[in-house]
């Protein structure tokens, strides 16, 4: 478009010679508005994201709000009613609560019991206002804390986590973190209650992070307290701690509504609401229940003997009473201290020159070099002689044709256009590839990070590498080099050109040129230290963002919403900081470079007059037509060389992504893969096994040494810290070894790639992970199985009836779970039908944590490896589903090796043997009878506390002589 705009200035179409009075101007005029359009282009391009990032914003404000209209005012409840609920239906995917009528008495502790999915979650859920309410009324009489079923933790001090933005009151917090038995905790932190809390809690045991939230739940001294299953994640002895202390303790004047399975305690508690199917089929005292007879009366005849958490506690006080003496240096190792986040890597002075060589590598290698000069020489080359040609051509110098100059001219112009056509290619193509690349080396490399990176390191942090650096590498660096080297080109052939025109010119040059380059330095560290700022900064808001969005039902429960909006507007304010001192100090260029630049046009002018002798008059106007340009062209220069030093701060970013982070092995070694079918027998040989986590801590495994046959069960038990998580988690190679090894089906597993080891094991979590996909995508990722084998593994999880599974073996669209919704649609009920092709929500949001474990063991069912590893499977679902997931395991995982880490004695009665741990060693690893009839057995001695002696005496004997497992009932 300039060269069309440099021909219409210069041109008199109707003259053979051109004036000489509106060449110049004309000149001067079509140079500048090359620069101008390319602002103009960058201005356009910025008013389409502004339009795009308006859109956005409308979009957000449009999203319909969470439902808040919940009332807390006395005078809406009965004076004897702490909530009231009536006909309520919420309208959520999965979600199926219908008819909810509910009157719950002021200062009543209220259990909410059911089978999995039954819709206890889904009614706290609604009773928050995290589920839109389409039908009903929920009205309370006071104000609601919250204490979800999965403990949200921020990456701050626990004392922070439990006050939660309240005035501290140092005697209250005391009380509170004695009756939620935190105080053993606080002994073991580094920092005590200052020690920083990793990012989702990440260095505090499940159990730690539940005991934070029910505090927290506790110190914000709400009238009305939710507990969505808070005893789940702790052992038998700390739960009736927990529920004698504090929620029958702490909390006994409040209004306490709270979600359990463990029924042992149903008989303490005011009222009962007992669920099934999205319905309240029951609800009353617990002996108004026991004699109605109906589902409530027969689960707790089935599995609520009446000491059954009782003996659970006993079993636990043995590793209870142990873990006091733990020694609190062992305890160090796992708990990280007060400096827990890694900081944030900052280079200081000029970037690499490693950097640069890695980006130029990424945009197709050193060739761009000499390139890049040749289409930058041609292109200001062709621009020169443009200008050239014209002055010759309106002093008819070679007494040519008129279509002879025009076509000349013309040609001159064509040869520009291809050159800036040329640059504008390379430069986006090779910017590109060069984004692509370091793209896809970073998320390659951070994949393969360690655990303990991801430990260290907040998720804003990660997040901001792969947002808004690989943006800047998308879109910005490479059109500021562009910008950069066609403005460079532009200033270095304005000083030749005016140099060899009159020579006496150097004389000033070399001065300005060195001001110039004391003031462009100086603003290329200053830029370069802000952009650095400036990106760290974006980190702290980021991570605070993600945060505030995985906590957000907890923020929203205790109505913290307005502190963390000043919290995030802070951290805007501090982000902005930097950005603004940026448009300082570019002002504060402009004033230097716009001195010098008319410092230099007042140089060539007066050469020019002062060599008006000897310099033809269209020369020297063609030379000023130049110098003129250089205010604007030599400012933006200095700019955009500052704006590519500062934007590679991105590549430096990305490149230590992508080229230093820690990896973890190979995931194929090519030289050393197992066979196909391996393992075939699940035999396991561990051999002086030494773990340690990092080169400068004591070792958490000390020379274990043990034989697994195939097909064993085998169950590990001890203390918390003991080394059981540490030791299961080698299996994976999370950690690898120090020394020793563990051989599988003769295979050494430190030989061997990752990916060859991970495939073939399968792992069924205490907090199992489901990814935002369809329940099809889930459970079968790799597509490696049909739907039937899907089928049969849902059927084995017990998340499918007989019936239902029949049904959906003749027709794959049949049901997998039939929920009843109501709809305002016709008022009448329907039946929403999940299929395999169902949506996941992110992190299985929209199920139930007790159908989580149940799909996470229907994926175990599929895989059917080998070797299976539970860690406390059963710690979020009922009674009876845990029964029948331990039949499951029995009975599917006949073939297979299988190592459970239990704290109950009477789930790993019946295996093979017992692998009792104690501070990192094998204290005892035997048959459970065998050690049961040593009356010196450190494991005998755990039975014996535990009151159970005979009955696992016997499940053992059973199993010892018969070589079975026992039966549970499916009924």
């Amino acid at each position: 478009m300039y060269k069309l705009l440099n021909i219409k200035y210069k041109i008199e179409a109707t003259t053979r010679t051109i004036s000489k009075v509106i060449l110049y101007p004309g000149g001067y005029r079509s140079k500048k508005s090359r620069f101008d359009l390319e602002k103009e282009k960058d201005k356009v391009a910025d008013e389409g994201s502004s339009k795009n990032e308006k859109k956005h914003l409308e979009e957000i404000t449009i999203i319909e709000k969470r439902d808040d209209k919940s009332e807390t005012s006395d005078t809406l409840t009965p004076a004897d009613s702490a909530a009231h609920l009536e006909n309520v239906q919420p309208l959520k995917p999965l979600s199926h609560l219908r008819n909810i009528n509910i009157t719950i008495p002021r200062g009543a502790l209220v259990a909410v019991v059911g089978p999995v999915g039954s819709g206890k979650t889904s009614l706290l859920s609604a009773l928050v206002g995290e589920m839109k309410k389409i039908s009903g009324e929920i009205t309370f009489g006071g104000s609601v804390g919250y204490c979800p079923q999965t403990a949200w933790i921020q990456n701050a001090t626990l004392r922070n986590n439990v006050i939660f933005g309240l005035p501290f009151d140092e005697e209250r917090y005391r009380q509170i973190i004695k009756d939620c038995c935190l105080e053993p905790d606080l002994e073991i932190l580094p920092s005590g209650d200052q020690t920083e809390i990793g990012e989702k809690g990440i260095n505090l045991s499940g159990g730690q992070k539940q005991r934070v939230n029910i505090a927290r739940s506790v110190y914000y001294n709400a009238d009305i307290v939710l507990l969505d299953d808070p005893l789940s994640a702790v052992d038998a002895h700390v739960g009736n701690s927990l529920f004698e202390n504090c929620i029958c303790g702490s909390l006994k004047s409040k209004t306490r509504i709270l979600v359990t399975h463990k029924l042992g305690i149903l008989q303490n508690v005011d009222y009962i609401i007992y669920m099934e199917d999205g319905e309240v089929a029951e609800q009353g005292t617990y002996e108004e229940l026991m004699k109605d007879g109906k589902g409530f009366y027969k689960l707790i005849n089935e599995y609520g003997e009446g000491d059954e958490d009782e003996d659970e506690a006993k079993a636990e006080e043995i590793e209870d009473s142990s873990e006091k003496k733990t020694d609190v240096k062992d305890k160090k190792i796992v708990l990280a201290g007060k400096g827990l986040m890694t900081t944030e890597e900052r280079s200081t002075g000029a970037v690499n020159n490693k950097v640069y060589i890695s980006y130029l590598r990424a945009a197709g290698g050193l060739i761009l070099v000499p390139t890049v000069f040749v289409i930058l020489v041609g292109m200001q080359g062709s621009n020169i002689g443009n200008t050239l040609w014209l002055s010759y051509w309106s002093s008819d110098q070679f007494h040519l044709s008129y279509g002879a100059y025009i076509g000349i001219y013309c040609l001159w112009g064509v040869s520009s256009a291809v050159f800036s056509l040329i640059s504008g290619v390379v430069f986006s193509v090779s910017g590109v590839r060069a984004a692509m690349k370091l793209h896809d080396n970073a998320i390659r490399r951070v994949l393969r990070a360690p655990t303990s990176f991801f430990d260290t390191t907040p998720l804003g942090r990660i997040i901001n590498r792969f947002s808004k650096d690989v943006d800047t590498c998308d879109n910005l660096l490479s059109e500021s080099y562009r910008m950069f080297m066609n403005t460079l080109a532009v200033v270095i052939g304005t000083f030749i050109l005016i140099s060899v025109v009159f020579p006496w010119f150097i004389i000033p040059l070399v001065p300005l040129v060195i001001f110039y380059y004391i003031a462009a330095s100086y603003y290329r560290a200053t830029n370069r230290e802000l952009k650095r700022l400036d990106s760290i900064l974006r980190s702290s808001l980021y991570a605070h963002f993600s945060e505030s969005l995985t906590g957000l039902p907890t923020i929203r429960a205790y109505r913290e919403q307005e502190r963390f909006i000043k919290d995030n507007e802070k951290l805007i304010d501090q982000e902005n900081r930097a950005y603004f001192l940026t448009i300082c100090i570019q002002r504060w260029l402009g004033l230097r470079l716009e001195t010098i630049a008319n410092l230099l046009i007042f140089f060539a002018s007066l050469f020019s007059v002062i060599e008006r002798t000897s310099v033809h008059p269209t020369i020297a106007g063609f030379v000023l037509s130049y110098a003129l340009q250089v205010t604007g062209v030599f400012n933006w220069c200095v700019r955009q060389a500052a704006e590519v030093e500062a934007n590679m701060n991105a590549v430096e970013r990305l490149v230590y992504y992508s080229e230093e982070l820690e990896m973890e092995a190979e995931l194929v070694i090519p030289d050393n893969r197992p066979p196909q079918e391996w393992p075939t027998k699940g035999e396991i040989h561990i051999k002086n096994l030494v773990v340690q986590y990092g080169p400068k801590n004591p070792p958490v495994l000390h020379g274990i040494s043990l034989d697994i046959q195939a097909a064993e069960k085998i169950g590990i038990v001890g203390r918390t810290g003991c080394g059981k998580s540490t030791l299961a988690t080698s299996f994976f190679r999370f950690v690898e070894p120090t020394s020793g090894s563990i051989e599988l089906d003769g295979i050494d597993i430190s030989t061997i790639g990752l990916r060859d080891l991970r495939s073939k094991i399968t792992i069924i979590p205490q907090d199992p992970v489901l990814f935002n996909g369809t329940l099809r995508s889930n459970l079968d990722p790799f597509n490696d199985h049909d739907d039937l084998s899907i089928w049969n593994a849902l059927k084995g999880a017990n998340l499918v009836q007989e019936s239902q599974f029949i049904n959906s073996a003749v027709d794959p669209e049949k049901t997998v779970l039939e929920i009843s919704e109501s709809t305002t649609v016709d008022a009448t009920q329907k039946r929403q039908v999940l299929n395999l092709d169902t949506q996941v929500e992110e992190n299985g949001n929209n199920f139930s944590q007790g159908q989580r474990q149940l799909i996470a063991l229907a994926r175990a069912l599929i895989r059917h490896s080998k070797l299976i590893i539970l860690d406390e499977a059963t710690a979020s679902v009922d009674f009876r589903t845990d029964h029948l997931i331990q039949t499951t395991i029995r009975e599917s995982f006949n073939e297979s090796t299988v190592i459970t880490i239990a704290h109950r004695l009477r789930t790993v009665a019946d295996y093979d043997k017992i692998l009792l741990m104690d501070a990192g060693n094998v204290i005892e690893f035997d048959a459970p009878y065998t050690l049961m009839q040593n009356p010196d057995s450190a494991f005998r001695k755990m039975c014996e506390e535990s009151g159970e002696l005979p009955e696992l005496m016997e499940i053992a004997r059973q199993k010892f002589e018969d070589g079975v497992y026992r039966k549970i009932s499916k009924d």
